[in-house]
C-alpha cells in the first residue's frame, strides 16, 4: 500500500479543511468548527469507542468542518 491511495482520504480532507477554516477565521473558528463536529457526530452517529472509528462518522465531521469553513468564506452568509 502506497501513501498515494489515501490521497484523497479523510485526513488529508480534514486537513485542507482545517487550513481553510484558519485562514477564514483563525484558530477560534477552527475550535469552534470542532466543537460542532464533536456535538453533531455524537447526536447523529454514537459510537462507542471501540474498534475504528465508523467511515460514515468520520465523513460526517469532517463535512461539518467543511460546512463551517463554507459559512466563513467571504462573501457567504454565515
Amino acid at each position: 500500500m502506497s501513501g498515494d491511495e489515501d490521497y484523497y482520504g479523510g485526513d488529508y480532507l480534514q486537513d485542507i479543511a482545517e487550513h481553510r477554516l484558519l485562514e477564514c477565521g483563525g484558530e477560534q473558528l477552527r475550535l469552534a468548527a470542532h466543537d460542532e463536529a464533536g456535538r453533531y457526530v455524537d447526536e447523529r452517529y454514537p459510537w462507542d469507542g471501540l474498534g475504528d472509528e465508523p467511515a460514515e462518522r468520520v465523513s460526517a465531521y469532517i463535512s461539518v468542518l467543511w460546512e463551517c469553513g463554507d459559512s466563513a468564506e467571504p462573501g457567504q452568509s454565515a
